[in-house]
């Protein structure tokens, strides 16, 4: 399985550290490395595209979440993720 290592810079250096507590610092991080992977497969970011998340149950079992996850994936949704919140 193919695999990458990103290094951006080394939180040894104080300048660094500080512009991680910086939320668009690391935007800018993430948005550069997002379209430097996808110009290299030859595609690029739309900005007209929009994501929306559903979450279809809360439960105190985790075997019942699992259980609707499957049936999620039964039904072909293949983006299903289970949080522990």
């Amino acid at each position: 399985m193919p695999a990458l290592l990103i290094e951006i810079d080394f939180i040894s250096n104080s300048t660094v550290e500080n512009n991680l507590t910086s939320s668009r610092y690391i935007k800018d991080i993430a948005d550069t490395i997002s379209s430097t992977l996808l110009s290299f497969v030859n595609k690029s970011i739309s900005n007209d595209v929009v994501f929306y998340r559903v979450c279809i149950g809360a439960f105190n079992d985790k075997n019942n979440a699992i259980k609707l996850q499957n049936e999620a994936i039964a039904k072909g949704f293949k983006d299903t993720y289970i949080v522990v919140k």
